[in-house]
């Protein structure tokens, strides 16, 4: 073999060398940026997760106070999607089905939180004393409590059977059964404020906010 081929194959060689090892550095820091946003998604979920708590504790005593003929001065937290909305699209194709069927869920959740958010807070600036208008806010106190509590229960399941489709179908079926029992909750919390009257109601809220 002559020694101008020799010297070509070894420059091929390297040049092949250096075209797999970027390739290979690429590949790690594309995978390894995933991994890291994976990571960051999954903690703001945990983020989500203690402004949501936070909101069901308002909903409770904004659905009280309106037993009793009150209107408060604080509205549910309007919670942030930020990693969701940026970088959702460039991870889902490394998640499994599972997985993107939760966030999606979890995150069309809080969605609907928000925009109810927002009309809560219209409806308590305005504080209207229309019989209907109190009727449509104490419905709408009422999903938002519902949804705020399905979106906790997503969350949790999230966390413990998050690449499991099979678990996700199961826990489904059982969503039903758990709006029924948010919808009795709503109607203790009614009772309860009934009984308390306005300065028990006013009482509690004081120690829970």
């Amino acid at each position: 073999m002559s020694e101008t081929l020799i010297t070509s194959l070894v420059t091929l060689g390297a040049v092949a060398l250096g075209w797999f090892l970027g390739e290979g550095t690429s590949w790690l820091r594309e995978s390894r940026k995933q991994r890291q946003l994976i990571s960051a998604l999954i903690q703001e979920l945990d983020d989500c997760e203690s402004y949501i708590r936070r909101n069901v504790i308002t909903s409770e005593l904004l659905i009280q106070a309106l037993e009793v003929n009150a209107y408060l001065g604080f509205a549910p937290i309007v919670i942030p999607q930020i990693l969701f909305d940026h970088d959702y699209p460039e991870i889902a194709a490394r998640l499994t089905k599972s997985e993107r069927v939760s966030f999606s869920s979890i995150h069309t959740k809080i969605r609907q939180m928000n925009a109810m958010s927002d009309k809560i807070a219209s409806f308590l600036e305005k504080k209207s004393s229309q019989r209907e208008a109190i009727k449509e806010f104490a419905e709408l106190l009422a999903v938002f409590y519902i949804i705020a509590k399905q979106t906790i229960d997503l969350i949790m399941f999230h966390k413990t059977h998050g690449r499991q489709i099979d678990a996700w179908a199961l826990d489904s079926a059982k969503m039903i059964e758990r709006e029924l029992s948010y919808q009795a909750e709503v109607e203790t919390l009614r009772a309860k404020a009934r009984e308390l009257g306005y300065d028990g109601v006013e009482k509690s809220i004081y120690t829970r906010i």
